[in-house]
């Protein structure tokens, strides 16, 4: 059996799901080759991560739960931009012993109070929401986030 790695040019997304898969604290770098290149630490994973376009912007957050087969992004995007708002990521973690699954939207509005509204009116569960008010608490919340997908 292979060793666990990654090829230089793969997505964000492989490299996470590599790590946790083995339960990693570092990758390491394959060419084409296979020739080592390096490796990729879970601190630069996550500075990676948090010098992200989403992740910089200025903008609310909001984390839906629902039953898997009800999930529809095109109907969440649909509220969120019938609110003259976009969304600049979202993400999935499935709930463990459970077919309910937790989306959370950032949203590039701060105010997001209208947003959520639509959401309940629409019989969505709005299990939290998250506005920027001060730095320190915003980045408190987007590290609770990210390990809240990291390690669902």
């Amino acid at each position: 059996m292979a060793s666990p790695h990654v090829k230089h040019n793969q997505h964000l997304f492989d490299i996470i799901e590599v790590l946790e898969k083995n339960n990693l604290s570092v990758v390491p770098v394959l060419d084409e080759e296979n020739h080592y290149k390096g490796v990729i630490t879970n601190r630069k994973l996550m500075y990676t991560i948090a010098k992200s376009a989403a992740i910089q912007s200025v903008g609310g957050v909001i984390v839906l739960e629902m039953n898997n087969n009800d999930y529809s992004l095109t109907e969440i995007a649909s509220i969120v931009e019938s609110n003259d708002t976009k969304i600049l990521s979202s993400y999935i973690i499935s709930k463990p012993n459970s077919t309910n699954i937790e989306i959370t939207i950032k949203l590039n509005k701060q105010d997001i109070t209208a947003i959520i509204k639509d959401f309940e009116r629409h019989e969505y569960k709005v299990s939290a929401s998250y506005k920027e008010e001060d730095a320190d608490g915003d980045f408190l919340e987007r590290y609770e986030s990210l390990m809240r997908f990291l390690n669902p």
